[in-house]
C-alpha cells in the first residue's frame, strides 16, 4: 500500500478552533465599548462631519478628474486626511448615499484591529502571563472616555484610523519579507492619515532599523522620505485662533496632566508624574535592542510622541484642555505599555502575581470610573446630535450643506431626526 501523503506543516501547527476561542474573554471590554457605540451612534452629522464628509462629497462628485485628485490630497485644516476621504468616496459610490452611522461604525471597528494586533505582539513576547497583560491592555484601549471619537463619524474614521494604520503597518513589517509591499502601503497611508501619522512613519523606520533586514530598512526609510516630502508640497500652515505666547511651563503641565488624565482629571498632574516616573523606572533599558520587544517599544514611543505633539501644538491656545476625549487614546496606550514593562520588571514569581493583582485592581477601578464618565459622554453626544438643529459652529453653513446634499439625494438630515 502507498503511504498516506504527509500532512502539511500549516495543518499540523493549526490549533483547534475551540482552543483559539478560549482567550476570547480578553475582548470583554470591546463588547462593552461597542454596545455603547451601537446604542448612541446616530445617522446624523456632527461638527466637522458637515464639512469633511457632506461638503467634500458634494464638491467631489461635481468636479473633473484632476480636481478630484487634488481634493483627495488637499488639506483639511492642518491635516491631509487621505484614507478618510477614500473611505467616504468609496462608501458613497458603493451605496449611492451617505450613512453617518455605518461610516462611524467602520471607523470604530478600526479599534478592534488595533486590539488584535496588540494581543499578537504581547502573546509573541511574553511566554507566560500574557493573558493578564493583554486584558489590562484591552481595558486601556476600550476605555469609554474616548467617546468623542467613538460617537462622532469623522473622529472615529480619522483618529482611530491613524492608530490602526500604524499598528497594521508595524504588524506587516514584523512578518516575513513577502508582506513587505503590504507594509509599505499601510505606512504610506498612515503618513497621510493625520498629523501624527508623519511621526508614525519615522517610528516605523526606527523599528526596521532595529528589527528588520536591509531591504526592509531601505524600503521603510524611502517610504517615509518620499511620502513625508509629498505631504508638505504646497502645504499651508494653519494658525488657530486664541494663540498664546509660548510657555514651556504650560506645555509641560499639559503633557503631564494628559498622561494622568485616564486616572483622574482633578488630580491629573500627580497621576501623570506617577505614570511618567513609573515608565522611567521600569523601561527595559537593557532590552532596547531586543527584536521581539521592538514592536511594543515602537508603540510606546508612538503614544509618547503623539502626546508630546499634542502638547506642543495644542497647549499654546486659550482654553486648551489636556483631557480632550479624542486625544485620550494615547495616554491610555502609554499606561498599557507601563503595565507591560512593569510585568517584565518583576522577576520573582510570587511578587509578580501580587503585583499583577494590584495593578489589575487599580486599572479596573480607573476603567470602571471612566465607564460611567464615558457613558455620560456618549449620551450627551447622542442628545446633541438628535436635538440641536445643526451641531456645527456655523449653523447657516450646515443648513446650506444639508439642503444641497438632500437635493442631490445624497443625504437628507430630516429623515433621521
Amino acid at each position: 500500500m502507498n503511504a498516506p501523503p504527509p500532512v502539511p506543516a500549516l495543518t499540523q501547527n493549526r490549533k483547534p478552533l475551540y482552543k483559539e476561542l478560549k482567550n476570547s474573554w480578553l475582548l470583554l471590554p470591546a463588547i462593552l465599548f461597542y454596545t455603547k457605540v451601537f446604542q448612541c451612534l446616530e445617522n446624523i452629522p456632527t461638527m466637522d462631519d458637515y464639512d469633511i464628509i457632506l461638503q467634500f462629497l458634494l464638491k467631489y462628485t461635481s468636479s473633473d478628474f484632476s480636481t478630484k485628485c487634488g481634493m483627495i490630497f488637499g488639506q483639511y485644516g492642518e491635516h491631509r486626511l487621505v484614507p478618510s476621504k477614500l473611505l467616504y468616496i468609496g462608501y458613497y459610490y458603493l451605496t449611492g448615499g451617505v450613512n453617518f452611522r455605518v461610516i462611524g461604525l467602520i471607523g470604530d471597528a478600526q479599534l478592534l484591529v488595533v486590539a488584535l494586533v496588540s494581543i499578537h505582539f504581547i502573546r509573541k513576547y511574553l511566554a507566560t502571563g500574557w493573558e493578564l497583560v493583554a486584558f489590562i491592555w484591552m481595558l486601556c484601549l476600550f476605555d469609554l472616555n474616548t467617546y468623542e471619537n467613538a460617537c462622532m463619524t469623522m473622529n472615529a474614521v480619522g483618529n482611530y484610523g491613524v492608530v490602526m494604520l500604524f499598528f497594521v503597518s508595524l504588524y506587516f513589517y514584523s512578518r516575513p519579507a513577502k508582506y513587505l509591499p503590504v507594509a509599505i502601503v499601510f505606512q504610506a497611508l498612515c503618513i497621510f492619515s493625520n498629523g501624527n501619522g508623519l511621526a508614525a512613519g519615522v517610528f516605523l523606520v526606527l523599528f526596521n532599523l532595529s528589527a528588520g533586514d536591509r531591504i526592509q530598512q531601505i524600503s521603510s526609510a524611502a517610504t517615509s522620505i518620499v511620502f513625508t516630502s509629498l505631504y508638505f508640497i504646497d502645504y499651508k500652515t494653519v494658525e488657530l485662533p486664541n494663540k498664546l505666547p509660548f510657555d514651556i511651563g504650560r506645555l509641560l503641565a499639559y503633557f503631564i496632566q494628559m498622561a494622568g488624565a485616564p486616572f483622574n482629571f482633578n488630580n491629573s498632574l500627580g497621576w501623570g508624574l506617577v505614570v511618567l516616573g513609573g515608565l522611567a523606572y521600569v523601561l527595559p533599558y537593557r532590552l532596547l535592542r531586543d527584536k521581539k520587544l521592538a514592536p511594543l517599544l515602537c508603540i510606546w514611543i508612538f503614544a509618547l510622541s503623539t502626546m508630546g505633539l499634542a502638547a506642543v501644538f495644542r497647549s499654546g491656545y486659550k482654553g486648551a484642555q489636556f483631557q480632550t476625549s479624542r486625544y485620550l487614546i494615547y495616554p491610555q496606550l502609554l499606561i498599557a505599555t507601563l503595565v507591560l514593562f512593569t510585568y517584565m520588571k518583576i522577576k520573582n514569581t510570587s511578587w509578580k502575581l501580587a503585583g499583577s493583582i494590584l495593578i489589575g485592581i487599580v486599572l479596573w477601578g480607573a476603567y470602571a470610573r471612566n465607564y460611567y464618565f464615558g457613558a455620560g459622554g456618549f449620551a450627551r453626544t447622542q442628545f446633541r446630535a438628535l436635538n440641536m438643529r445643526y451641531w456645527h459652529p456655523e449653523p447657516r453653513k450646515a443648513d446650506s450643506i444639508c439642503k444641497a446634499a438632500c437635493a442631490k439625494d445624497m443625504y437628507c438630515i430630516e429623515d433621521h431626526r
